[in-house]
C-alpha cells in the first residue's frame, strides 16, 4: 500500500498534479491502494478506472473519490487527461477544528465518509460548473508549487469546498444518513485517544456493546474503532514531529502508546518511515 501523498510538501500531506495519460501512472502501473483519499478530475479523452469490482467509464467532467485501502488500477486510463488529487485529512490542522479527525455532521467530511464504504461511482460533474471545478484543481496545483504566504490557507479552502460540493452531488445516491453514533464514537477517541483506549472502553462511554459499535463503525466508514484510535494517534504524531522537538519516547507517549518501539512500528506501518527520518524530511 502507498501511505502517503507523493510530492507533498513535508507536514502538509496534500499533492496535486495534471496527468496526460500517457506516461506512466501516478502511483503504480498495477492494482494498488492507498493510504489517503485521492481525487480525480478527467478533463479529456476517455477510458476505465476500476476500483474495488467496479470498471468505472470515466470521460470529460467524471469525477472519483477513491478511499484509503481500496484498491483501484489506473492501467486502462491510457490517453485520459486529468487532474489528480491526494491528500489525508489532517492536512487540514488543528487549528482547524474538526479537521483533524472527522466530524460526521460538517458537509465536507460526509462525502469522506460515505466513500468509504458506498459502492464506488464515477459522479459526472454538471458542464455549468466544470470550469470552476477546474479552476480549484489548477489553484491548488499553483499553490502548492509555489507555496507563497498563505499557500496552505489556500489550499485548504479549495479543497473544502470541493469536497462540499462532491458532497451537494452525492447526497441524493446516499441510500442512508450517517449514524449520530459516529458523531459520538469520534467524540470519545479524541478526547481519549492519548490514554491505553480500547474497543470495549469506546463501547462503554457510548452505552453500546462491542459488537454493536463493531458493526455500525465498521459498515460507515469502511474502518475498525481501534483503526481510527490508531489514525488518530498517528495523526497527532505527524502535527508534534513537525511542530516541537520532542524526543520520539516522550512523544510516543503523548500520543498515546506506551511503548515507542509499537509506535515505532506502527508510523513505520502508515508511513513506509520511521519518526526520526519523518522529522528530517528524509
Amino acid at each position: 500500500m502507498i501511505q502517503f501523498p507523493t510530492g507533498a510538501p513535508l507536514g502538509f500531506p496534500i499533492s496535486s498534479r495534471m496527468v496526460d495519460g500517457l506516461g506512466e501512472p501516478v502511483h503504480s502501473p498495477r492494482p494498488h491502494a492507498h493510504g489517503f483519499f485521492a481525487m480525480m478530475f478527467v478533463t479529456n479523452g476517455a477510458g476505465v478506472m476500476r476500483v474495488g469490482r467496479e470498471d468505472l467509464e470515466v470521460s470529460p467532467g467524471s469525477f472519483i473519490i477513491t478511499a484509503p485501502g481500496e484498491v483501484h488500477d489506473t492501467a486502462l486510463l491510457h490517453g485520459v487527461g486529468r487532474w489528480a488529487l491526494d491528500f489525508m485529512p489532517d492536512a487540514f490542522g488543528v487549528e482547524a477544528a474538526g479537521w483533524l479527525f472527522p466530524r460526521p455532521t460538517r458537509p465536507e467530511w460526509s462525502v469522506l465518509l460515505r466513500r468509504s464504504w458506498q459502492a464506488a461511482q464515477a459522479i459526472m460533474v454538471p458542464i455549468a460548473h466544470r470550469a470552476e471545478w477546474l479552476r480549484q484543481f489548477e489553484t491548488i496545483a499553483h499553490e502548492l508549487a509555489e507555496q507563497g504566504p498563505g499557500y496552505r490557507e489556500i489550499v485548504r479552502a479549495e479543497l473544502k469546498t470541493l469536497l462540499i460540493r462532491t458532497g451537494r452531488l452525492t447526497a441524493r445516491l446516499a441510500p442512508e444518513p450517517l449514524s449520530p453514533l459516529l458523531g459520538e464514537v469520534f467524540d470519545v477517541i479524541e478526547r481519549r485517544f492519548a490514554e491505553a483506549v480500547s474497543l470495549a472502553d469506546v463501547a462503554r462511554a457510548v452505552g453500546r456493546s462491542t459488537a454493536h459499535l463493531t458493526t455500525v463503525v465498521r459498515e460507515q466508514t469502511g474502518m475498525t474503532v481501534q483503526q481510527w484510535i490508531i489514525e488518530r494517534r498517528m495523526a497527532e504524531a505527524r502535527q508534534r514531529l513537525m511542530a516541537s522537538d520532542e524526543n520520539v519516547d516522550v512523544l510516543a507517549e503523548r500520543v498515546g502508546y506506551r511503548d515507542a518501539t509499537l509506535f515505532i512500528r506502527h508510523f513505520k506501518r502508515a508511513h513506509g518511515i520511521t519518526p526520526r527520518r519523518w522529522r528530517n524530511g528524509s
